[in-house]
């Protein structure tokens, strides 16, 4: 009996070790309002890939529209059999249009990339920055993914005068943690999940975001030229 229990062990465990994870997700948002309102956006995550077989989990998709900006795409696989770090090519990154069968004519695109040269037990990261041209419009973030989440953060950074709204929705919220510093002249504001289960999802169900955790951020006001305007 003894026998079967370690055997059942071993090979639950040997299943646990199979599943990917998404090691950190970081977006930085800064803003700024000088003689005008900027913001961009700083995208970093890394994900640890048990499985190379398991495509979707290393295939990248960026979007954006004609409100948005995508640069500085950079990436790597790391090979941790070998240790040795293969770096994305930029001749590997293809702008597609997004399909929405809903909507006749859409702008809507996004950055296409698969991480090069994974295997399995491979560590890949990528990173890219986003450029608002209408500020007014913010954006979202997600603390739960497809796979599990061990680190999920998001800041932003914004004057003191300018005012920041947000709502949180979806379910673990218990496990976001929220923080609010000063920085010299800059206000910044912090949100961070740990241990974030992987999302499910099922036949027919309504919108994931109906379920996953996620925050909603804009501006309220800003000051330019020491005049308030408001969104």
């Amino acid at each position: 009996m003894k026998k079967y229990i370690v055997l059942f062990l071993f090979s639950f465990q040997l299943y646990s070790q199979e599943k990917s994870k998404i090691v950190y997700s970081n977006e930085t948002v800064v803003i700024n309002s000088g003689n005008a309102l900027e913001v961009e956006t700083f995208v970093n995550e890394s994900r640890a890939i048990s499985k190379s077989k398991n495509t979707q989990e290393y295939t990248i998709r960026i979007p954006f529209d004609s409100f948005s900006e995508i640069s500085n795409i950079k990436g790597s696989t790391y090979i941790t059999k070998t240790n040795k770090r293969i770096d994305l090519s930029s001749y590997s990154i293809a702008t597609i249009d997004a399909e929405n069968e809903n909507i006749y004519k859409s702008d809507n695109k996004y950055k296409y990339f698969v991480m090069p040269k994974v295997e399995d037990n491979s560590l890949i990261e990528f990173s890219y920055k986003t450029k608002l041209k209408q500020p007014r419009f913010l954006s979202s973030f997600r603390f739960q993914n497809p796979i599990k989440t061990q680190t999920a953060k998001l800041q932003i950074r914004c004057n003191s005068s300018t005012e920041i709204g947000y709502k949180l929705f979806g379910n673990y919220q218990e496990k976001i943690a929220f923080s609010k510093t000063k920085e010299g002249n800059f206000d910044i504001y912090t949100w961070e999940a740990n241990d974030i289960p992987e999302f499910e999802g099922e036949e027919n169900m309504p919108s994931s975001l109906y379920f996953m955790p996620h925050i909603i951020f804009y501006i309220k006001s800003y000051e330019i030229e020491e005049k308030k305007k408001s969104y």
